[in-house]
C-alpha cells in the first residue's frame, strides 16, 4: 500500500485551475511541515527575474508509430533555472517560522508523466537541501509534485535523503484535506551584549560577527524548566495538545503554558589588564521566535525547534546587515553599537504566521511587497503586520546604545573586570504555549543565573 502525503485542500483547487486553463509551465516550492508527518500547506511559485522565467519547455516532435498504429508525441524538453529556484528558496527561508520548512519542489508542465522530469527535479532537490538545510529533528523528506496538462495526472515522489536517485524515489499518493490550526510555541528574548575591545583595532564586520556567534553559543547552551524558581525539568514527552488542554483548566492562565529559558552566562573575553581596554562594542535587539507544530508533537521536541528558530533569526538578522552593508568595513571606533533588525509577522494559512526582517527605519510596507513577490502573490496590508519588536526595542532601557569612552582615569581594575563577560538584559525568559497566539512575559533572574554559572 502506498504512503500518502497530506496536502492542504486549497492546493487541489489550484492544480485543477491550472489544468483547466492549460497554463504554461510553472515551477515553485512546496512549503509545509516535516516533523512527525509530512504535510504540504502551500505552493510558492518562483517569480521571474530580469533574465526570464525559472522554467520553460520546447515542444517535442513526432517520433513515428507505437504498436497498434498509434502515434507517439515526444516529451517536451524542459529547462529549469535551478539557481533562480534556489535563490527564491533562500529568501523564503528567512520568512518561515520554526516548524515550517521548504519541503520540496513542484512542477506543472505539458509532460505526460513525472518520469521525463525526475532527473532535473532531483538535481533541484539536491541544491535546495544544500541551501536550506533542516534540523535533523525535522526529518529530511523532500517531495516532488507534478501535474500534467496533457492528461491531468497528478503525481508525487519523495526523496528521504540526499542519496536518492530518480530510479529509487518513493511513490506517494497526494491526499487533499483540511488542516487543523496548529499549536504555537512562542518566546521573546532580549539581547544586550557588550564586549571590550583589547589590543589593535579590528574591523566592524569581524567584531559584530564574534558578538553574534557569542550570543548564539549562549542560546545553544540554554535549556527549559517549568519555572525559574523551582528549576523543575519539563515533561518533554507530554504532547503539545495535552499541555494546552491542561492549561485551559487554569482560570488565571487559560490556554497558555509558561515555561522558562535558563541561559547560562558565557565566560566572554579573556582576562584583561588595566590599560588594555581601548573601547567597547555593543549589540542589542529583541528576538521573537515562533514554532508551529501538530498537537501530537512532544513538548520537548517543540522547545528544541523553538531554540532553533531563535538561532535562525539571530543569524538571519546579521546576514541581512552584512548583505546590506550596514556593518561598515572601516576600523571599529572606540565606542560602537548596533541594533539588530526586527522581525515582523503577518497571517498566512492554517493559523500560521509568516515573518519578515526589517532594518532600522524600514517601514512595514517592505514586508507587504516581499510577501506579494515571494509568497505567491500573498495579499496583505500594512495593517496586517504585527510589529511588536519595534515597540519592545524603543522601550528597552538596555541595548548597548549608551556611549562609553574610556580614559586613563576611567579604566580601572573594577571597570575592566566588569567587562570580562557579556551582559544580558534577560537571562531567563518565560515562553508561551498556546493553540493561537500566546501571551508573553519577560523576567529578569540574574541571581538565578549567577548561581547556575557557579555550579
Amino acid at each position: 500500500m502506498r504512503q500518502t502525503c497530506q496536502l492542504e485542500e486549497s492546493i487541489s483547487e489550484r492544480v485543477k485551475s491550472w489544468i483547466d486553463s492549460q497554463g504554461g509551465v510553472e515551477v515553485g516550492l512546496l512549503v509545509g511541515t516535516a516533523s512527525g508527518r509530512d504535510v504540504v500547506i502551500d505552493l510558492l511559485k518562483t517569480p521571474e527575474d530580469e533574465s526570464g522565467a525559472p522554467a520553460s519547455c520546447k515542444d517535442g516532435g513526432r517520433s513515428g508509430k507505437q504498436s497498434g498504429g498509434k502515434s507517439q508525441q515526444e516529451e517536451p524538453d524542459l529547462k529549469l533555472e535551478i539557481d533562480l529556484i534556489v535563490d527564491h528558496a533562500s529568501l523564503v527561508c528567512h520568512m518561515l517560522p520554526g516548524g515550517v520548512w521548504i519541503t520540496g519542489v513542484y512542477l506543472f508542465s505539458p509532460h505526460s508523466s513525472i518520469k521525463p522530469v525526475q532527473q532535473i527535479l532531483c538535481e533541484t532537490l539536491k541544491a535546495l537541501r544544500k541551501q536550506c538545510p533542516r534540523p535533523e529533528c525535522d526529518g529530511d523528506n523532500m517531495h516532488i509534485l507534478h501535474a500534467s496538462s496533457i492528461n491531468s495526472k497528478v503525481s508525487m515522489r519523495v526523496s528521504p535523503d540526499a542519496t536518492r536517485t530518480p530510479s529509487n524515489l518513493i511513490v506517494y499518493d497526494p491526499k487533499y484535506s483540511s488542516i487543523k490550526p496548529m499549536c504555537s510555541l512562542q518566546c521573546r528574548y532580549h539581547v544586550s551584549v557588550s564586549y571590550p575591545l583589547v589590543g589593535s583595532p579590528s574591523t566592524r564586520k569581524k567584531i559584530w560577527k564574534e558578538l553574534v556567534e557569542m550570543e548564539a553559543k549562549r542560546l545553544e547552551s540554554a535549556f527549559c524548566v517549568e519555572s525559574a524558581g523551582s528549576m523543575k525539568s519539563l515533561d518533554e514527552t507530554q504532547p503539545m495538545g495535552k499541555a494546552v488542554e491542561l492549561s485551559e483548566s487554569d482560570s488565571e492562565n487559560s490556554g497558555v503554558v509558561e515555561v522558562s529559558w535558563v541561559v547560562p552566562m558565557d565566560g566572554g573575553a579573556a582576562d584583561v589588564k588595566e590599560g588594555d581596554v581601548n573601547g567597547k562594542a555593543s549589540l542589542s535587539g529583541v528576538l521573537e521566535a515562533r514554532v508551529y507544530t501538530h498537537e501530537k508533537e512532544q513538548l520537548g521536541q517543540a522547545v528544541r525547534m523553538l531554540k532553533g528558530d531563535l538561532l535562525s533569526t539571530l543569524r538571519a538578522r546579521f546576514k541581512i546587515m552584512e548583505e546590506s552593508d550596514l556593518l561598515g568595513a572601516d576600523d571599529l571606533d572606540r565606542t560602537s553599537s548596533i541594533r539588530l533588525p526586527r522581525r515582523v509577522w503577518f497571517p498566512w494559512k492554517c493559523g500560521i504566521s509568516m515573518c519578515d526582517h526589517l532594518t532600522h527605519g524600514e517601514s512595514t510596507e517592505a514586508a507587504v511587497q516581499n510577501a506579494a513577490e515571494l509568497l505567491s502573490s500573498l495579499q496583505i496590508a500594512s495593517d496586517d503586520i504585527i510589529d511588536t519588536e519595534m515597540y519592545e526595542t524603543e522601550s528597552s532601557s538596555g541595548g548597548g546604545s549608551v556611549d562609553w569612552n574610556p580614559s586613563s582615569k576611567e579604566v580601572t581594575e573594577d571597570s575592566t573586570a566588569s567587562q570580562k563577560e557579556p551582559s544580558a538584559a534577560s537571562t531567563c525568559t518565560p515562553v508561551s504555549l498556546a493553540v493561537s497566539a500566546g501571551a508573553m512575559a519577560v523576567g529578569f533572574f540574574g541571581a538565578l543565573i549567577g548561581w547556575y554559572s557557579r555550579e
